[in-house]
């Protein structure tokens, strides 16, 4: 899964690759963040999420069971991201270009764009990242929004420390106890050892 993040500050530990685009004539930043790897522990934590304009949700056609896979996590981008536009791209065609003759009906039960890629050829990569690049312009500028988006870094709040990102940002999702107190940020705002949630 990468997700995509249009001229916002971010954690650099999430950053895959910072890109600067052209989108009708205006240049805009964006930042990439793959999720490395992070699916093969069912579930990621809530700040990876975190100021997402847009998804590429990828499987690979050689592993049914990352097919099999989409739903959850659907469900999960879904959960912290509501509104934000998802791509569905099948990924590996170059092992075998007559998976490109399959229907995959995942795309179209949701709603939402399929295309096939290969990462190895570069088949259809670029118009993926360029679409999903305007997508998440749009969705940026637009009216619909999600509960993430209100999510602002505050000093004291959401510190620049690892740490203290994913702690106040769990505690604000109710997915975890209390704050970790690893850093003065935590610290000197009384969030040391007490429940936030």
């Amino acid at each position: 899964m990468f997700l995509i993040c249009i001229a916002h500050t971010h954690s650099k530990a999430l950053t895959l690759f910072r890109y600067k685009a052209d989108v009708d004539g205006k240049d805009v930043e964006v930042d990439f963040w793959d999720t490395a790897g992070q699916e093969r522990f069912s579930s990621m934590h809530p700040s990876y999420y975190f100021g997402a304009h847009a998804c590429i949700l990828a499987f690979d056609v050689t592993r049914k069971v990352t097919y099999k896979n989409l739903n959850d996590w659907y469900k999960e981008l879904r959960k912290y991201r509501e509104n934000i536009p998802v791509i569905l791209v099948a990924n590996k065609i170059d092992v075998d270009y007559k998976v490109t003759q399959k229907k995959f009906a995942f795309g179209q039960k949701k709603n939402i764009p399929f295309e096939f890629v290969s990462a190895a050829d570069g088949t259809n990569v670029v118009r993926v990242f360029k679409d999903a690049i305007r997508a998440g312009v749009e969705y940026k500028m637009g009216d619909k929004k999600d509960f993430m988006d209100d999510v602002r870094w505050a000093q004291g709040w959401v510190g620049w420390c690892g740490g203290c990102f994913v702690a106040h940002l769990c505690c604000l999702l109710g997915d975890c106890g209390c704050c970790c107190g690893c850093c003065c940020c935590c610290a000197g705002n009384g969030f040391v050892g007490r429940r936030c949630n």
